[in-house]
């Protein structure tokens, strides 16, 4: 399995995985301390690779540090979070 590396780019509010001229990302908004993951996004050609799981961590290790509480509005999110109970605190 290859390596990704998750670009954080705050500007657009997303977090990002590049691989050759496609483009994972997951996209939240920020209000009063919640991060909201709105939206996931893997292309065909990178699925099956545990990117989509790749971004939600990095989102839930950026939340942590700053301090923000996380509301998975993304079917994905949601479906991570429930399986994964151990972020249960984090969870608005």
């Amino acid at each position: 399995m290859m390596d990704y590396i998750v670009v954080h780019d705050d500007v657009v509010s997303r977090f990002e995985v590049v691989e050759l001229e496609d483009i994972a990302y997951l996209e939240y908004e920020e209000i009063d301390g919640i991060m909201d993951i709105t939206h996931i996004f893997v292309p065909p050609s990178m699925r099956g690779k545990g990117i989509a799981i790749l971004l939600v961590k990095e989102a839930i290790q950026y939340a942590v540090e700053m301090h923000l509480l996380i509301k998975p509005t993304c079917p994905f999110a949601k479906a991570f979070f429930a399986k994964n109970i151990e972020y249960v605190n984090l969870i608005v």
